[in-house]
């Protein structure tokens, strides 16, 4: 059942037009971009991501980049905001963040810029989504 709500409910799915977090495997939750997306869409789906966070259990995070094209300005301001706005509970919530990247430059400019990020939560930048899935499922194993 997909939702438009902007929050995610463990065994769901909420869609926009060009993002879907899904969260039929919770506490692995799948966020997945498609084509260009929109700031409203982005904005949207910070609000999604956050009540992932308030269900009450560790969750592990896949944020799929396969199919999708880069932010603007305007999203990566609000994911920065966003970011420092909800750290505390990205801390004690996420246990682990596979970003799939395909392109190995934008992995490797990822990877360099996130060594100077203090990120809240163990992650792990990812060239396949099989391979963010091992990850995921890795640091789900770790809270079992």
């Amino acid at each position: 059942m997909a939702s438009r709500e902007e929050v995610i409910v463990a065994g769901q799915v909420w869609e926009s037009p060009t993002i879907t977090v899904d969260g039929r495997g919770f506490p692995l939750v799948v966020t997945r971009y498609r084509g260009a997306v929109t700031h409203s869409d982005f904005e949207r789906h910070l609000r999604v991501m956050s009540s992932s966070m308030r269900i009450g259990q560790k969750t592990a995070v896949i944020l799929d980049t396969t199919e999708g094209a880069a932010r603007s300005a305007e999203s990566m301001k609000a994911l920065r905001d966003w970011l420092d706005r909800e750290r505390e509970l990205m801390r004690t919530q996420v246990i682990g963040l596979a970003l799939v990247i395909p392109s190995a430059a934008v992995r490797f400019l990822l990877t360099k810029m996130m060594l100077v990020v203090e990120m809240p939560y163990p992650y792990e930048v990812v060239d396949s989504y099989t391979a963010g899935l091992a990850y995921a499922r890795k640091q789900l194993a770790l809270m079992a």
